[in-house]
């Protein structure tokens, strides 16, 4: 069993990394900052500190940290002041990204870490998949 929580924490810091990266590109590349676009990187900073929290908590096993983040994550995705696309792939994405928090919470709270792991993995893709479309779509404009 050591191993297997091994391969998990590798797998999770390997999406941690990915992560980072994601939303760490650079506004500069796209003009001056708006107030909207302010807001957006404060709410997408504060996601990447949830989602690091999520991290430590996932490889720990600390249930009530998972819960914590999850739910702060999907408070942040659910800000009105906030949409950086409106296509239905970006909504899509938005949509998984709270139900696979809302997951994490669950499975958390029935202290179930094996499926709190999946969902973190889950939850990591959905935020790289966003990302790489977001860029795709700034890149287009």
């Amino acid at each position: 069993m050591p191993h297997r929580q091994t391969q998990l924490a590798r797998a999770a810091s390997a999406f941690a990394v990915i992560l980072i990266i994601a939303l760490g590109s650079s506004d500069a590349t796209y003009g001056p900052v708006s107030a909207q676009q302010a807001n957006l990187k404060d709410i997408m900073r504060a996601k990447l500190e949830h989602g690091q929290g999520l991290l430590r908590a996932v490889v720990l096993g600390e249930h009530a940290s998972v819960e914590a983040h999850a739910h702060e994550l999907t408070l942040l995705s659910e800000a009105s002041t906030w949409t950086p696309l409106t296509t239905p792939e970006y909504l899509r994405y938005a949509a998984d990204f709270r139900e696979t928090a809302a997951q994490l919470r669950e499975e958390a709270g029935n202290q179930n870490m094996e499926h709190v792991a999946f969902a973190y993995t889950e939850l990591v893709t959905t935020c790289v998949q966003c990302h790489r479309h977001v860029r795709g779509a700034k890149t287009a404009n």
